[in-house]
């Protein structure tokens, strides 16, 4: 993908608009993945601040395009424990908290998490088709299981 497009927001829960804001001005807005996109910055915009040390700091947003795919990635200023990847299912969606990064596991095609405490980026790529691009449904249903294989694949 071409260079991403940055932008470092404060640590305050109104940023998070802002974060998604920035994303939605970057992203086509034929792209047919965007609404998933901006639903997902929001999810880990709002675990930066409050899960990290970015609360009262600042957290990154990057944004990456190409054609039949798009890379977001929210850098927070890190965190004693790493982020948990909890299993994503519709028994857990009425929960007021800890389904943000189910959400990315069930949509993004590929997500993870690099760096330590002292700074991490939780990342999540979206795919489409021509015929998803077109209005009809080009992409397999989501596979709430697949991020067991992703996530072993990711700790070594």
């Amino acid at each position: 993908m071409p260079g991403p497009r940055r932008r470092r927001f404060t640590g305050s829960a109104d940023q998070v608009r802002e974060a998604r804001r920035y994303v939605d001005g970057l992203i086509d807005q034929d792209c047919p993945v965007r609404d998933d996109a901006l639903w997902l910055v929001s999810e880990l915009a709002t675990n930066a601040i409050e899960h990290t040390s970015s609360a009262g700091g600042s957290f990154e947003v990057a944004v990456g395009q190409r054609p039949g795919a798009l890379r977001v990635e929210v850098r927070d200023e890190g965190a004693e424990d790493e982020p948990r990847w909890r299993r994503a299912d519709l028994a857990g969606l009425d929960e007021e908290s800890g389904r943000g990064l189910g959400f990315v596991q069930l949509l993004a095609q590929r997500w993870g998490c690099d760096g330590g405490p002292d700074g991490r980026s939780v990342w999540f790529e979206l795919d489409w088709s021509p015929a998803r691009a077109a209005g009809r449904s080009g992409a397999p249903a989501p596979d709430p299981d697949r991020w067991l294989m992703q996530h072993d694949s990711l700790a070594g």
